[in-house]
């Protein structure tokens, strides 16, 4: 049976995402949220907020609103909406899910239950580990978009499901590894969204290049720390979908998370800079999320930590970071 790919989600990623389907062949069902959006598409072909320079091959192009009729009429679904909607939007459906190929895009942690993606999609939906697989980086969607070579890794439990998703992504651009640890590739894209906002905030308060340097060795071996233990292995993170993906996220001018930092340090509220957001600085949910995991292992974290306090406790971020800087080694 042909694969008939269902993408959820039309930010910048499930953009890019549709667009290397679409340039690879395969038909391609596509859920936005708008018959706004949904026209506008038909009627220009690309997306009118997201990477609008990408223009889609509308041939093989379907776009819906009615995600009940994506997830029949698709047998592969791909997953690329912020965690912190994609409950909302999966429970609109009664179409089921069990059947079907599950893959995550998302860089994030369901912020109501601190649940990883694939967790979450068994614990609800009841689909099982072996169907289910994740994209992880280094990548941004900017540059997949603009043909860039990339390497990505799909990560799966069943090495059937990674080859098979491998095959659709994989072209001259886009370079594919394969990794069993869904589990380790899934926390380290959350862990590495709230490094890029400890990165923005000290870009923001006007710490320099040799200092980010510093920030980012205390960051490899913090995240090494909290990912042996919440993954109960001793993690290799200079693999990368781990510490690659944290490098491209701490330094990169298309990281939404050390622009949504960057804000924090120049003196913006929290609010306003969310506000100020076009796309979801997933590290925001990632650092409540991590503080979970701090209290529940008796894990500590200071960069992590630091992020969480600024974030969600009002502490001073110049307070904070200079307090946080002082410790570093």
């Amino acid at each position: 049976m042909n694969t008939i790919i269902g993408v959820i989600g039309s930010g910048s990623w499930g953009t890019a995402l549709v667009d290397l389907f679409l340039k690879n062949g395969y038909h391609v069902n596509w859920f936005v949220r708008t018959q706004e959006t949904r026209e506008y598409i038909y009627a220009h072909g690309h997306n009118p907020t997201y990477l609008p320079s990408t223009s889609l091959n509308l041939d093989k192009l379907r776009v819906t609103v009615k995600i009940d009729d994506l997830i029949e009429a698709s047998t592969l679904l791909v997953l690329v909406v912020p965690s912190a909607f994609l409950h909302g939007v999966l429970a609109k459906s009664t179409a089921s899910l069990k059947e079907k190929i599950v893959v995550s895009a998302i860089k994030g942690i369901i912020p109501e239950t601190n649940d990883i993606i694939a967790d979450y999609l068994l614990k609800e939906f009841q689909v099982p580990r072996d169907h289910f697989a994740m994209i992880a980086g280094p990548s941004h969607a900017e540059e997949v978009a603009s043909e860039k070579l990339t390497y990505l890794t799909v990560a799966s439990e069943n090495v059937d499901v990674a080859k098979k998703v491998s095959e659709l992504i994989q072209s001259y651009y886009i370079k594919v590894n394969i990794s069993h640890d869904i589990v380790g590739a899934e926390f380290a894209a959350v862990a590495k969204n709230v490094y890029a906002i400890a990165a923005g905030v000290f870009h923001g308060l006007g710490y320099g290049d040799n200092f980010q340097a510093v920030l980012f060795c205390n960051a490899a071996r913090e995240m090494r720390t909290f990912m042996n233990r919440v993954c109960r292995v001793n993690a290799d993170i200079i693999d990368s979908a781990y510490m690659g993906d944290l490098l491209v996220t701490m330094y990169s001018q298309y990281s939404r998370n050390r622009n949504f930092g960057t804000m924090i340090g120049k003196g913006y509220s929290v609010k306003y800079a969310r506000m100020e957001m076009i796309q979801i600085a997933e590290g925001y949910y990632g650092a409540k999320g991590i503080a979970h995991f701090m209290d529940l292992l008796g894990l500590e974290l200071p960069i992590a930590r630091a992020v969480h306090d600024v974030l969600y406790e009002k502490q001073s971020a110049k307070r904070v970071f200079a307090k946080l800087a002082d410790e570093f080694t």
